[in-house]
This record gives C-alpha cells, structure tokens and sequence, in this order.
C-alpha cells in the first residue's frame, strides 16, 4: 500500500518548469466534448486502441477514458491553455468503476506527461486521482496557507473509498495564491507562489508489466477563464431573483400588461443598486435594506423613471444623499455625483484603478439602421479588468450582469456579450459638492430639439444643423432596454443631459411638422439633490417652431424653477398671408375669386421683392390694403377684412425696415 501511495504523490510532485510555447491566446477555453473536441487542434491523445479506449458520449457530452490492459489512455492538452496573468479552472468528472490498485486521473502539469515513461515528478502541481487506496483524493505539490514550510507533497481526502459520483473541481489562481473547490466547498488556499500549469492532461502513462484493472472515468468539461487583474468587492443582485423578479417595474402595467417585472426592465436598476452598496448606502432613505426591490419602490414614488420607464440618474443621487441626511449611512460616507463618458476599455481601467465601478450600456441589437434610437440595450456593472497587451488589443472587462443569478467570478462583456458595442459608461463618483443637474427627454420622434444658454447652443435646429457648444452638455438619442425575449415597441426618444448647469435663462427650442404633438419631460435637480419635474404634451406653433423658457437656479432654497412657453408672436410673412387667406375661404368668409386675386398679387409683390425690388413690393402691397379695405361684406367677411388689413400693413412695415 505504501509503495501505491508513494506512486500517486510521486505523479503530483514537481519543481519549476520555464515554458517558452505561445500561450494560449483565447481570452477562455471552453471544452464541452460534444461528440468531439471543441478545441481538436488544441488537444493530443497519446494512447488510444481498441483495449485503451477514448470515447466520446453525445448525451449530454462526456469524454471517456478506460482500459482492459497494461496500458490507460492519455490524453493531453496540446498547448499552453492556460491564461498569461490570473486564472479560474472548472472541470466536472466521475469516475464509471473503483476499487483499483491502479490509480488515475487528471493532472494540472508545467509540461506534457513522459508517455510512454512513468509519470515526471518534477512538473506536476495539482491532481485528482483514484486508486484503491486511499480512495479519491486531492493532491498538491504546493504548500497550504496554513502550512507555509511544508516539505513534502500534502494529500487532501475527498472519500476514502472508492467514489463513483459526479464532482466538480475548480481551481482559481488570483494573486499569486490558488484556491481549490469540490463542489463549491472549498479545500485549500496555498501559499503565494509563482507556479504555474500550463498542460492538463487525462489518464496515466505509466506502463505496467501485466493487464490489470484500472479506474475507469469520464470528464463532463473543462472550462479555463481569465481572472480580473485587479477586481473591486461589488456585492451582486440579480433582477431574475425570485425575491423580486416578478415586481412590477416602476409603472409598466401600464405600458404592457404582460411585461412589466424587474425581470423584464431591470438591468439599470439593478446595476444601480450593486453601486449604492458597493458605497455603503445600504438602506434606502427609509429604512429598508437596499435590493432591487427597494430601489425599483424608491424610484417610482420618487419620479426615478421618466415616461417610458428608463432611470433618470440622478435618481440615484438622489437616493444617497437622502439616506446619508436621515442617519442611514456611516457619516464618513461621501455622496455619489453622476456622469456618463463614452466607452473605452481605458476609461474602465482607470476608473477600477482609483476603485470606481461602473455601469457599462451595452448595445444587445443595434438593428442596423442609422438611428440609435431602435437599439435593444442593457446594463451591467464593470467591476474589474485584465490587460491583454500582448496580443495588441483592449484587455477584458470583468462585470456583475444583473441578468445571471449569481455573481460569476470570469463573466465579462466579451464572454457574455461578444461583438457588441458597448456605448456610454454610468459612472457614479464620490462628491460633496454639486449634485446639480438638468435631464430633458423628447419622446417625439420627428421633433428636432436645440438648448441655448447665454448664446450658446447643443443640439440640432430647425435645418438639421447640429450644435455643440454648451460646455458639458450632451443630446444623444437613446435606445429601449431589452428584456430579451420580448421587444417593447415604443417612441424613441432624445435625451440632454447637463451636469452642474450654471443659474440662468435655458431656452429649448423644439421644431417639426407644424402642428405636430411635442411630448417632453424636464427633470431638473438642484446641488443638493431635490428635484422637480415638468411633463408636457403640447403642439408645435403653425410655423414649425415652439419655445420654452426654464429659468433655473441650482442654490438650495432659491426655488428650482419655472418652465414656460415662449408665446412670441410669430412674424408675418407672404407665406402666412397666404396660407390665412386660404383657411379663411375654406370657411367661406372670402370668396373664391377674391382669394385668387389676392394670392396673386401676394405673389407678384414676393417676386419683386426676391429680386431686391423693395420699392415695387411697398407699391404693390399698399395697393393691395387699398383694395382689400373696399371689399364688400358679400366678397369678405368684416372680421377677416380687418385682420388680413393688419397682416398686410405688419409685412409692408417689416420689409421696409
């Protein structure tokens, strides 16, 4: 028995190995063995006949290994499969027979196994292996934490008997110490160690001098990921939680009668609430323990979501700063100030690097049209990072997605949602200083919007034109959040957005169809968070345009402000003439053939004046007031003779200006 013993440590043992092959340079390697490799070019069998045999078994997928003879299959990892920088390996397996003298297993080596040589001592770190004697076990080369001095390989008993059932094994290697699991119980923490594998392999090579009866086993997958360089301590919700995923999400009974649970809407939200406790707002400004569902009630009492449902922001500040002003926070706790970067892996790294996590809009199904505002998005928080400088590309980004059930320490936007485009950054930081912000949401998709302050303008006109000059103002268009299974048709809508806007006049200038529906809501916090909201649901004046005025002030105890339309009287022109002479004989107060004559004589006085003949267009229109005072009651009606009168002497004296 002891030489046996002896044989299975002799197997795990091993000294430092330098491996000079191309590491393997997917960001994970996923082996599934589904009726083949995955990976076939990444893979070797060293040993396989028709008495050692390797299988594969379609349902649910499993790679078999077993032997009649002297011999066991080998099967080894062909490359280095293992990640450049921090690690996490999971594997299943189970053994089909035991009782064996002849132990096997899997191998975590720093080189490939000797075939046909017994197994090389020196490169082996960790291994499952099933003899007969002493049962399952788990062996490592490594020291444990506990004893930093060991001298001597350590063997951990997983039964000590012969084990016939499934396990999973995983292994994690995060600054510079492993950390083994069987079945999610974990069994070792090492040392700190610079040792690395860099082969898995399957079997036993050894060679013995007569058929014999060996552990035949199967192995289910083998999972290797990437491990976050730097990782932050983000607590993880789930909006698929059974605790709260069939709520309503704010008020979208309303919107849908079918869909409208935190399971469907509540990624943003539910990132939003991994933030506030990642900054110890633990309550919410009443007392109840922060979850998704606290936050998803909070923000639909509290105008958090604007019409359609998407998280105001600042909602969030909101939040904080209410909770931490009613005692419910450590007083040290700083409050949160929201802003909303582009997307770039850089950013994301310098924002863990100075522990700020963040909230990443990931765009699920862009559509492929020019207009973002039909994308499907969701919300994630990017809590960790991994650079990939060597291969010359951005390096991963570790996240907590609020649409797992549970915190994965490997999930991130490349494995979880690849060839996506990540689009804006949610990024709350720190402050006690100025919370103050504007939010303006235009829900109606034709209408164009442009925000002027103090002479400057963001946003696009009248005519198209885009303009940029408000110093940290942003207008964007914004897509729906994706439930994924189901798609919401609704308005798309414009959003400017303003941090910290200075006290003042803000005009918002809306143009489109005249007469068409204008639908908007402004949503304006002052420094210290308070907020007021302003709906509307108005029409565009006759002439394509309408204004509002908002006069703001930021100072607490000042008054928010006050939103009103700018009622300007709009100036005359041939064009409105016209288009009243015309409105008027469809009511039957000027006939047919007075219009037409009136019309023409419009238009003849406009030629001229196109054509810098101002003296002949003042002629022809004081001609044209003349004979419109002496029309009849039968030709006009008195009313309408009085006001077209006054139009007409309005554009004379505003072309003779």
């Amino acid at each position: 028995m002891i030489k046996k013993l002896l044989f299975i440590l002799a197997t795990i043992i091993g000294t430092m190995y330098v491996n000079c092959s191309l590491i393997f340079a997917s960001n994970s390697f996923n082996e599934e063995f589904e009726s083949d490799f995955t990976y076939p070019t990444k893979w070797e069998i060293l040993r396989n006949s028709s008495a050692e045999i390797v299988s594969f078994d379609l349902t649910p997928g499993f790679i078999t290994l077993s032997s009649s003879s002297s011999h066991f299959p080998v099967v080894t990892t062909s490359e280095n499969v293992f990640p450049q920088n921090n690690f996490e390996v999971e594997l299943a397996f189970q053994y089909i027979n035991g009782g064996s003298p002849f132990g096997d297993g899997i191998i975590f080596s720093e080189n490939k196994p000797n075939y046909p040589a017994a197994p090389n001592a020196s490169v082996n770190l960790f291994g499952v292996w099933q003899g007969g004697t002493p049962g399952l076990i788990f062996a490592t080369e490594i020291c444990p934490i506990e004893e930093p001095g060991c001298s001597s390989s350590k063997v951990y008993s997983i039964n000590s008997s012969s084990d016939n059932s499934y396990h999973v094994l995983k292994i994690s290697y995060h600054n510079s110490q492993y950390k083994i699991y069987i079945d999610n119980d974990l069994l070792l923490t090492t040392i700190e160690t610079t040792r690395r594998p860099s082969f898995l392999w399957l079997g036993n090579p050894y060679q013995l001098s007569s058929p014999g009866a060996w552990n035949n086993f199967k192995v289910d997958y083998i999972h290797i990921k990437p491990l976050p360089d730097k990782a932050l301590d983000v607590p993880f919700f789930s909006q698929i939680d059974d605790d709260w995923k069939d709520n309503e999400y704010d008020h979208y009974s309303s919107i849908d009668p079918t869909h409208n649970s935190i399971g469907d809407w509540g990624c943003a939200m539910t990132s939003s609430a991994m933030i506030l406790k990642y900054y110890g707002f633990d309550t919410d400004p009443f007392g109840t323990q922060t979850s998704p569902e606290s936050l998803n009630e909070y923000l639909a009492t509290q105008s958090g979501y604007n019409k359609y449902g998407a998280l105001v922001w600042s909602a969030i500040t909101k939040y904080a700063k209410q909770a931490k002003e009613n005692g419910l926070t450590n007083p040290s706790t700083r409050l949160l100030e929201f802003s909303y970067p582009s997307y770039s892996y850089q950013n994301i790294k310098d924002y863990i690097d100075n522990s700020i996590p963040s909230i990443v809009k990931v765009v699920t199904n862009d559509k492929d049209t020019q207009t973002q505002s039909d994308d499907n998005l969701h919300f994630v928080v990017a809590r960790g990072y991994a650079d990939n400088e060597n291969l010359g590309e951005d390096g991963e980004v570790y996240i907590h997605d609020p649409l797992d059930e549970e915190a994965s320490d490997s999930a991130t936007l490349s494995s979880n949602y690849n060839g996506k485009e990540y689009r804006q950054i949610g990024k709350f930081t720190q402050s006690d200083t100025d919370l103050s912000y504007l939010w303006l949401y235009t829900y109606s998709p034709t209408v164009n919007v442009l925000a002027e302050f103090d002479g400057l303008y963001t946003g696009i006109d009248e005519n198209g034109t885009e303009f940029d000059q408000i110093p940290n103002a942003k207008l964007f268009t914004e897509g729906q959040v994706n439930s994924f299974d189901y798609t919401l048709e609704i308005s798309d809508y414009r959003v400017f957005m303003l941090p910290k806007p200075s006290k003042g006049e803000y005009k918002f200038h809306f143009s489109g169809t005249p007469n068409s529906e204008i639908d908007f809501e402004l949503f304006a916090y002052n420094e210290i968070a308070q907020d007021q909201v302003f709906p509307i649901i108005d029409l565009i004046n006759p002439d394509g345009n309408t204004t509002y005025i908002f006069n703001y002030s930021p100072i607490a105890g000042e008054g928010i402000g006050n939103l009103e339309e700018v009622n300007e009287a709009n100036p005359v022109t041939f064009n409105s003439i016209r288009q009243y002479i015309s409105e008027q004989e469809e009511l039957g107060n000027i006939k047919t053939v007075t219009a037409k004559v009136l019309i023409k004589e419009l238009d003849l006085a406009e030629w001229f004046y196109n054509r810098d003949m101002s003296k002949i267009t003042q002629i022809l229109l004081r001609n044209s007031i003349r004979w419109v005072d002496k029309l009849n009651k039968k030709q006009i009606n008195q009313d309408t003779k009085k006001e077209l009168v006054q139009m007409l002497e309005e554009l004379k004296n505003n072309l003779n200006q």
